[in-house]
């Protein structure tokens, strides 16, 4: 038996009414519209007394520019129908994603205004479940990419799903229709974690837990080129394409739009793995034809023009530079140079943006035009001149990065020195937040401890204690100190027994009477930033006891940033606030940058390291080399 798709046009909707600003001239039409699908489908069995869920897509949404959103008209229309079809209860759900709150920044305005209000009276048997708020339920699936999903309880109670896409074009899936709507049901980190190549797998997973009972698409008034945010919308379209395979409703759609079923890897894989047909020949089209719905566009082309993901040419001052990028970090890329072209930015100077993997031999950095951007974790390695052990430039995290760092990074973009008071005040605050929820920190520093002996112990540049608090013994006589009053405020609001702490440089220590028949000095990522090194370690000297102990840990030359940053990202996502926890990360990671291109960095290699120790007159030297921070560190305890 055939799978039914249903297509319901019009040209009764007056091009001149905002979908967030309408009257009953366009509401009228469009709520016909839905009828005839419902009627056509009969689809008012399967709503009776059950409990009904809209997954609309409300992405980013802006009354401005209502195209990139499910029409909330068509949302009104659908709830009312199955209101009056008998429904129970009618829910409207959705994550907008990026970090964005549903609950303030889409049903908060005036998209509930839109929806709930009818012909002047509120219709209290809608109810909007907001996916930021609502409790998610972890579910264990034998997927294609996935052990494991957190979906929305409500997702998985509701009686009947009706998947409402938008239809449009899309930088990385090709097509924006029901199965990618379906990425809105992920647990927002997750979601964007796997915005890469892997993003078709992910959706299939989705499936594999629950596939909508409805797919309606929305293509009122969809869009076409640089979407999903960028693009044009296409006037007077007016078409609904229904039913109750998904796979079948894509496919109809994709058509509609100008692409083969073939062209969609998402149609592709979910037909192949069985959620639905993808052969046009074995779906029976009811309604509009297909060749009807073809003449819709009232213009010469049959077709949406397709959106272009590659970056490179489009603003003369970005040179891109796509090493072997993935289509997640090409996407994020493109989005923040559409909207750099959308707003019609101009850039003081010149940028050259390199992503992906740079290849091993022969890598050209000779003709960089301007501030080099390392975009992306493979792109990490680029940004470190290990030559000069000088950073070249800044490296924006993320696998991929959200879409839009890019864009704000360039907006913000400014070449006059760093103000290091206000950066470290900054900083202070991002690396109390991030330490303790990161396992690769909190490595580091269990390694370092294991070494400390004695009851007289000071850690040098001891930022905001963490450490020192580790240390903590009752008999333990602890001295910390930093040459930044933000990082010793944050130590001091962990009230470390028996602990002094004080704001002091490096260099300033000697004088310091405490400082003196120490037994243990420690010192974690620090000495990278010493203009005077040997000076530093003489101090450091002079404070220990005979037989006391320096445990130094300080970054390798030929660290991996990629694998830190990645393996950060993994522990801090697993975290309930792991939104505000990744936006600290990234905030640290480019202050790091920014304090590489502007001061003094010094990486040492094992056997530059153990030379100034011993020069110092440090001996019984033990160096820890690949135990350590994913081998990004080396750990080095030597006695006076």
């Amino acid at each position: 038996m055939k799978k039914e798709v249903y297509i319901a046009h019009t040209n009764d909707i007056p091009i001149e009414e905002s979908p967030f600003d309408y009257s009953e001239r366009s509401y009228e039409p469009i709520s016909n519209l839905v009828q005839e699908v419902f009627k056509s489908l009969n689809l008012d069995y399967m709503i009776d007394r059950k409990t009904v869920l809209l997954k609309p897509n409300f992405v980013r949404i802006n009354p401005k520019k209502p195209i990139t959103v499910t029409d909330p008209r068509l949302v009104k229309a659908v709830a009312l129908c199955c209101l009056r079809a008998g429904a129970k209860e009618v829910q409207v759900s959705d994550n907008p994603g990026f970090g964005l709150s549903a609950e303030k920044d889409v049903f908060a305005n005036k998209i509930v205004q839109a929806i709930r209000y009818y012909q002047d009276k509120e219709v209290k048997d809608i109810v909007f479940t907001p996916w930021d708020i609502e409790d998610f339920k972890i579910i264990e699936v034998d997927g294609e990419v996935l052990n494991t999903l957190m979906v929305p309880n409500n997702f998985l109670e509701a009686d009947i799903v009706i998947n409402m896409p938008k239809m449009k074009t899309h930088i990385q899936a090709g097509v924006s229709l029901g199965l990618k709507n379906l990425q809105g049901v992920s647990y927002h980190p997750e979601r964007y974690n796997f915005h890469r190549t892997e993003l078709t797998y992910r959706v299939i997973d989705i499936l594999s837990v629950r596939q909508p009972d409805i797919t309606i698409v929305d293509g009122i008034l969809p869009m076409e080129g640089q979407a999903p945010f960028f693009g044009k919308a296409i006037s007077g379209f007016n078409t609904l394409v229904a039913g109750q395979d998904v796979v079948a409703v894509d496919s109809v759609a994709a058509k509609v739009m100008g692409y083969r079923p073939e062209e969609v890897p998402m149609i592709m894989l979910a037909a192949a793995k069985g959620y639905g047909e993808r052969d046009l020949d074995e779906i029976e089209i009811k309604g509009q034809s297909l060749d009807e719905t073809l003449s819709n566009y009232g213009r010469p082309q049959t077709y949406f023009e397709r959106a272009i993901m590659s970056s490179i040419g489009v603003i003369p001052n970005i040179k891109s530079v796509e090493g072997g990028t993935c289509t997640g970090c090409m996407s994020a890329l493109r989005h923040s140079i559409d909207r750099l072209v959308e707003e019609k930015t101009e850039l003081d100077s010149p940028f050259t943006v390199y992503s992906g993997v740079p290849m091993p031999e022969n890598v050209s950095m000779r003709n960089i035009d301007g501030h080099l951007i390392a975009f992306g974790n493979c792109a990490a390695s680029i940004e470190w001149d290990h030559s000069t052990r000088n950073s070249r430039g800044i490296f924006l995290p993320g696998c991929p990065p959200n879409i839009f760092k890019l864009y704000d990074h360039l907006k913000n973009a400014k070449q006059e020195d760093i103000d290091e008071d206000s950066i470290w005040e900054e900083y202070a605050e991002s690396y109390n937040i991030v330490v303790p929820h990161s396992n690769v920190y909190n490595e580091l520093m269990s390694k370092v401890a294991t070494h400390v002996e004695g009851n007289n112990v000071l850690d040098v540049a001891c930022g905001v204690g963490y450490l020192l608090k580790l240390l903590e013994k009752e008999e333990r006589h602890l001295f910390g100190f930093d040459s930044s009053e933000e990082m010793i405020k944050h130590a001091e609001d962990k009230d470390i027994k028996n602990c002094q702490l004080r704001v002091l440089s490096v260099e300033g220590m000697g004088p310091v009477p405490e400082y003196a028949n120490l037994d243990t000095i420690t010192c974690i990522n620090a000495i990278y930033h010493w203009a005077e090194p040997i000076s530093a370690l003489e101090n450091m000297f002079r404070a220990l006891r005979e037989g006391g102990k320096l445990v130094l840990s300080s970054i390798k030359p030929d660290f991996n940033l990629a694998a830190l940053a990645e393996a950060t990202k993994t522990d801090l996502l697993a975290q309930p606030n792991s939104d505000k926890l990744l936006v600290h990360y990234e905030r640290m990671i480019n202050i790091n940058a920014k304090i590489a291109a502007n001061g003094v960095i010094n990486l040492y290699h094992d056997n530059e390291i153990l030379e100034l120790l011993t020069k110092v007159g440090f001996h019984n030297v033990i160096y820890h080399d690949n135990d350590s921070y994913l081998r990004n560190n080396f750990l080095v305890v030597v006695e006076k």
